[in-house]
């Protein structure tokens, strides 16, 4: 019995090392994001403590792979930059239509001084590595579909 206890005291405490570096993922949903035949994993967010914490802290994000925050109803959203390790382009959406695009946000401090405001009301949001819209050649109007 005390060699299960310990076992369980040991693996609680490396659970909850990992949450406090940050090495444990937020709590998503992977689907897949298509832009014509253009294919991304992402993680969906749809709670709100998941999207305050967003891909801070975290020290990359695979070539095709991308955070897709989506909200209930087309609101204005803003987002800023907030201990980011790595620049990113955001894709503003309303109704799987790209309506916006911020590319290379470069990263900031705890303490930001720039948010990125939304064209208008949005419903869904994608954060991807910075350079993918370039790379891709998506833009406004174009169509995104998820599965």
């Amino acid at each position: 019995m005390g060699q299960i206890k310990k076992s369980l005291i040991l693996s609680l405490a490396l659970f909850f090392n990992l949450l406090i570096t940050g090495c444990v993922a937020v709590k998503t949903v992977d689907k897949y994001v298509y832009f014509g035949e253009k294919k991304i994993t992402v993680e969906l967010v749809t709670t709100e403590a998941d999207k305050a914490k967003g891909l801070s802290d975290r020290q990359s994000l695979c070539a095709d792979c991308g955070m897709l925050f989506v909200y209930n109803t087309p609101s204005a959203h803003n987002f800023w930059m907030k201990n980011m390790n790595f620049p990113l382009d955001i894709i503003w959406l309303k109704d799987n239509q790209i309506v916006g695009i911020s590319e290379n946000l470069l990263p900031a401090t705890n303490q930001p001084t720039d948010i990125y405001a939304s064209p208008g009301p949005v419903n869904a949001v994608l954060e991807v590595n910075a350079g993918f819209v370039a790379k891709t050649g998506v833009k406004v109007g174009d169509d995104m579909r998820v599965e």
